[in-house]
């Protein structure tokens, strides 16, 4: 008797048991048993003020960055206006000879005005100096440091001067005459027909002798940072179609040696701080393919091909394609190519993507602002600002709205302020984050 009871009781215990497990089974993994918390609202974001005039129509406007305060360059022959993003008001206007001749670092503005070589304050407008230029082909290539480089294309010479002192050269070297940009580095070297040198001093750096050289291939030195430099070799061959192929060589600037094998590609990108670079490879009549490009990520130290993924039309307006941790790319899709895809540079997992095209995106050059961490675009039918956290899965931080709708929108970011510049009506608008 007592043997049956034990037996019942054993049964009771394990249906319990049973009862019991399933409880918990139902409570802890079943995704409808709790409900999802509702995903926080975006912040109103920044007030915006305007419209104000530019001092001019900035129908093809290039602006440059001075801190606080923008230049509205002409793409074509033109004045220059500048405008102050804390007082809203243009401050001065300066009429260059050409849209070449001028350039802006350091709250300096440094053109080609007639025959004379002048620095302007950015914030005032005032002539802080001024020297003769060296011939009617002087052009203004960099200014940054305190420092301004100036090419004579009839001496074929690069003079490298004081902000505070126009007249005298600093150091002088051949002009390059190859592709590529002069300065890089993040300022530090510069590309010379004579080699690199740094910007500073014009003494010969530790690496890059044969740049500016053209003996069969162009050769030059690039990277937006001094931890990140590449050797670039463009090579020309008219038997060949395309007839000219680009390799990338990630470059040691202290040894002067190659780190990892070479990459052909279009366009390279590089992050100090990931391990991995990328190589983007333009597909061939890419004006009826979805897929218009090939993204593939590198090994900085080895050459190993960490993954590569289709990718769809990079927009030079971009203006930095790393943010949040992830580099931000395109998607391989004709009908919606404003779309981006955030992929961990090292491994290609993909952090988050959105499709920019079916939320209205407005689709004009210069409307797409990266920052560090954040990403501000424009949504909605353009009367609205919005900024998402690039590290966070796109999560929305703020929305904002236009005081109205303009006609054609170019966003951009300086400083702490965020500007819009309406290029139909020759308007700016101000939101200050």
């Amino acid at each position: 008797m007592l043997s049956l009871w034990l037996a019942v009781a054993v049964v009771v215990i394990a249906v319990v048991m049973f009862i019991v497990a399933a409880d918990t089974r139902n409570r802890f993994t079943s995704p409808q048993s709790t409900p999802s918390p509702s995903a926080p609202s975006p912040s109103p974001g920044p007030t915006w003020y305007g419209p104000f005039d530019a001092g001019m129509a900035p129908s093809n406007a290039m602006p440059i960055d001075l801190g606080d305060v923008i230049l509205l360059q002409s793409r074509f022959d033109g004045p220059v206006s500048a405008f102050d993003l804390a007082t809203r008001k243009t401050t001065f206007t300066v009429a260059p000879d050409s849209q070449l001749k001028l350039a802006g670092g350091d709250d300096t503005v440094v053109a080609i005005v007639g025959d004379q070589i002048e620095a302007f304050d950015a914030k005032t407008g005032k002539v802080t100096d001024q020297a003769a230029a060296p011939s009617s082909a002087t052009m203004v290539l960099w200014v940054g440091d305190g420092m301004v480089l100036v090419e004579d294309s009839v001496g074929g010479t690069i003079c490298a001067r004081l902000i505070a002192d126009l007249g005298t050269c600093v150091w002088q070297a051949s002009s390059m005459y190859v592709a590529g940009d002069y300065v890089f580095g993040g300022g530090r070297w510069v590309n010379t027909g004579d080699g690199v040198v740094d910007v500073k001093t014009g003494q010969p750096a530790s690496f890059g002798w044969d740049a500016g050289n053209f003996v069969g291939d162009d050769i030059y030195y690039e990277g937006a940072s001094d931890a990140r430099v590449f050797r670039v070799d463009v090579n020309y061959n008219a038997n060949v179609s395309p007839s000219q192929s680009t390799t990338y060589e990630p470059w040691d600037v202290t040894t002067d040696t190659v780190i990892s094998p070479p990459v052909t590609a279009d366009k390279v990108y590089a992050d100090q701080s990931s391990s991995a670079y990328i190589a983007v490879v333009n597909t061939p009549y890419a004006a009826t393919a979805a897929n218009r490009s090939t993204t593939n990520a590198y090994s900085w130290q080895t050459g190993e091909l960490l993954w590569s993924k289709p990718s769809g039309t990079y927009h030079y307006e971009l203006k930095s394609l790393f943010a949040g941790g992830s580099f931000l790319m395109p998607m391989p899709d004709e009908s919606s190519i404003e779309s981006i895809i955030a992929v961990d540079p090292a491994t290609g997992n993909v952090t988050w993507q959105s499709d920019l095209y079916y939320e209205n995106y407005i689709g004009n050059t210069g409307d797409t602002v990266y920052t560090v961490g954040t990403l501000i675009r424009a949504v909605g039918a353009g009367d609205q600002m919005m900024a998402n956290n690039a590290a966070h899965g796109f999560t929305t931080i703020w929305q904002s709205p236009m005081p109205e709708q303009p006609a054609f929108c170019q966003a951009h970011l300086a400083a702490s302020y965020l500007y819009c510049l309406d290029s139909t009506y020759g308007k700016i608008y101000v939101a200050s984050l």
